[in-house]
């Protein structure tokens, strides 16, 4: 019998053939796996900032609404336990702003759930009861540079108000012109932070 024939009769393949198509095929799952986080950070990026953006439409229509104060405790809704609910005119220090989210649930980080960065402050040395608060700022920190995203940010420096922060606010590394080259360490410092507000 002729070798012709006996490779004609032989089926299936050889170890080298097989390993080279498993490498290939682990090369080719590997860069889809990355593409596929990327994709999903770019998402969560953009879930952050639309939440940040709701946040600051909400607090400011609490401004419109409580006599010319943004909310001065950690933004919350009645849903949430412990959220102050206020129930004067006069009562410019409460954090609920429930009436001004479609959802009446406050955004969280879609990643660790924890809170945005909320910070207030009055222009006083300290904010009580019946203080109009008259700055605040929110911010949160991104996974990728996103330069648009930076361009239309406030930069706002809250560590350098008086007044008053949230429980959720880290002044210290809310100064946000210093760290929009996304080159700081978490959790020492901001990397790509974006941030609004009103100083």
């Amino acid at each position: 019998m002729s070798i012709y024939k006996k490779l004609k009769k032989s089926k299936g393949f050889t170890l080298i053939e097989l390993l080279v198509v498993i490498a290939i095929i682990g090369v080719l799952s590997t860069l889809i796996l990355l593409q596929l986080n990327v994709a999903r950070a770019k998402a969560r990026d953009a879930k952050r900032i639309a939440d940040i953006n709701q946040l600051r439409t909400a607090v400011e229509l609490h401004f419109d609404d409580r006599g010319g104060s943004y909310p001065g405790a950690q933004l919350c809704a009645p849903t949430s336990a412990g959220c102050q609910i206020a129930t004067g005119p006069l009562n410019y220090d409460r954090g609920n702003i429930a009436d001004y989210l479609s959802a009446q649930v406050v955004p969280r980080d879609p990643l660790n759930k924890a809170n945005y960065k909320y910070a207030w402050g009055s222009g006083v040395q300290a904010v009580a009861a019946n203080v109009r608060v008259s700055q605040y700022h929110i911010w949160m920190d991104l996974e990728r540079m996103n330069t648009p995203a930076f361009t239309g940010d406030t930069d706002i420096d809250s560590s350098v108000w008086t007044g008053g922060v949230g429980p959720g606010g880290d002044r210290t590394n809310a100064s946000a012109t210093a760290n929009e080259s996304c080159n700081a360490t978490p959790p020492s410092g901001f990397d790509c932070l974006y941030d609004l507000g009103q100083k």
